[in-house]
């Protein structure tokens, strides 16, 4: 619960001069926490706070029109200049809402909005802030800008005005009567003379309050007429703008779409200009062509193929010398080497050694003598008429 809020402050009048501070603060602190105390001595008055409004309310009950250094001071809350009038307030306004909204400009105690006796807003409201700058503050932005609170094109309309006291009203004993008040005491006396009363059936009394009468009905009336005429400018006002946000909105978006278009058109010719750069057929380590694999990358070294040719099972064939024969069965065992080291890598290894049983009957058993095998001996394919195949199969 908050502490030393706006409607617990105290207004002492008729204090003495020689009255300190010090005795002010122990004269209310029997009632509660004090603070924020203020002596003026030139006119004899004082404020302060106590810490909650029952604590404030009990005080000024019991030390009203008591003595303090022969004097009787006069204790009553003080009214402050921290409350804020809020009208044109749509429907759809609340409490919360309004203090939320008002939260912006510093500490509130209290927000609320009006209703009628069927709860329904009247459009207007107060806000109490808690120090009088901020209260000041609301209004001079209020008045100078346009500040919405919900999305219907309504800016409040405020005003600042004083807290009054609704609580305890005006007492009697309150009334200005003392002696050093001539005038004010005159005018007491000279309206206290004659008492409550009807008037009398054509008497100058009843044409007098008749007339009074009929001016402050004219009065309302005017003031009801001028309420309904407002009520029906703001009503078309307010369709006039929602037909002018529906434009703007179509225009943004309009803009927005153009704007799609163009990035679109742009991405676009972007990409093409980039597609247009990348070449075709990719070289270097690693590159395609074609969707393959690049061949140079394939093999670095010098490789030796192995290929079977001619496994023709037809009859007939070539003859010595043919690049091709067709062996009827037969194979031709071909060494083909493509040098493609282009670094000066390290020499290519020798090709396989063929079979021992191959070796032998290419070297047609012993030569001279000896029956170590020599190595391969690569003969022309005529050699290989007299050979069956099937055995390397």
């Amino acid at each position: 619960m908050k502490k030393f809020l706006a409607n617990t402050r105290l207004y002492i009048g008729n204090i003495a001069p020689e009255v300190s501070e010090l005795e002010i603060k122990n004269l209310f602190s029997t009632y509660g926490e004090v603070d924020e105390v203020f002596v003026n001595r030139e006119k004899n008055f004082a404020f302060l706070k106590l810490d909650f409004r029952t604590n404030a309310e009990r005080a000024r009950a019991e030390l009203d029109q008591t003595q303090m250094k022969n004097r009787m001071i006069k204790v009553r809350f003080a009214p402050a200049t921290v409350r804020v009038k809020v009208k044109n307030l749509n429907p759809m306004v609340s409490n919360e809402l309004l203090e939320l909204a008002f939260g912006i400009f510093g500490d509130i105690e209290r927000a609320l909005v009006f209703v009628d006796d069927k709860g329904k807003s009247v459009g207007e409201g107060i806000v109490d802030f808690t120090r009088k700058n901020n209260a000041a503050l609301a209004h001079k932005f209020c008045t100078e800008k346009c500040f919405f609170i919900t999305s219907d094109l309504r800016p409040v309309i405020t005003e600042i005005g004083e807290m009054c006291e609704m609580d305890e009203g005006l007492l009697e004993m309150n009334l200005p009567r003392r002696e050093y008040r001539r005038g004010r005491e005159l005018d007491y006396h000279k309206a206290r003379e004659i008492g409550p009363r009807f008037a009398e059936e054509g008497s100058f009394e009843e044409e007098y309050g008749d007339k009074c009468k009929a001016i402050m009905k004219e009065f309302k009336g005017k003031e009801i007429a001028m309420k309904e005429e407002l009520e029906k400018e703001l009503e078309q006002l307010q369709t006039k703008m929602e037909i002018a946000r529906y434009d703007y909105e179509t225009e943004m978006l309009r803009q927005q779409l153009r704007q799609r278009e163009l990035d679109q058109e742009r991405h676009k010719m972007e990409y093409e200009t980039h597609m247009q750069r990348v070449p075709r057929n990719f070289g270097g380590v690693g590159g395609f062509s074609n969707g393959s694999v690049g061949r140079q990358q394939q093999q670095p070294m010098e490789t030796q193929k192995l290929q079977l040719v001619g496994m023709d099972h037809s009859e007939g064939g070539g003859g010595e010398g043919t690049n091709a024969p067709n062996l009827g069965g037969g194979f031709i065992y071909k060494q083909e080497l493509e040098s493609r080291n282009t670094n000066n890598s390290m020499p290519l290894a020798p090709p396989p050694m063929p079979p021992q049983g191959l070796m032998a009957h290419l070297q047609g058993g012993d030569q001279g003598g000896s029956s170590t095998p020599q190595g391969p001996t690569w003969v022309s394919s005529s050699n290989f008429k007299d050979f069956n195949s099937s055995w390397l199969w």
